[in-house]
């Protein structure tokens, strides 16, 4: 999970390398499917890279005014063109994503 109520930055980047420092040929996530060969490996890299970009853009929107409703409009061009957008409950999920990253980032010690 991207960042989850008892989340640690530190565990999750540890964790992330470790796997990628395995020999695999496949990932299965129960969220995101199957990937195999070189798609396998480059999924765990991707994950890392949208932390940080997500962390990059939300910290700071949070820090200016402290309200999850100012996440929002960030986490929805994150997913603009994703399967995500087609859904009809789009803007609420993005509303609780909101709340779940806040919630995630304060647990880690990340924002205040």
């Amino acid at each position: 999970p991207h960042i989850t109520p008892d989340f640690s930055e530190k565990k999750y980047f540890q964790s992330t390398e470790k796997v990628l420092s395995l020999d695999f040929e496949c990932a299965a996530f129960s969220h995101y499917g199957f990937f195999e060969g070189k798609d396998a490996y480059e999924i765990f890299q991707q994950q890392m890279e949208r932390y940080m970009n997500w962390k990059k853009v939300l910290v700071p929107a949070w820090n200016r005014n402290r309200d999850e409703n100012d996440l929002v409009p960030y986490l929805k061009e994150f997913f603009r063109g994703s399967p995500f957008e087609q859904l009809d409950a789009f803007s609420p999920l993005m509303e609780v994503l909101a709340k779940w990253s806040v919630m995630g980032y304060k647990n880690a010690g990340i924002i205040k």
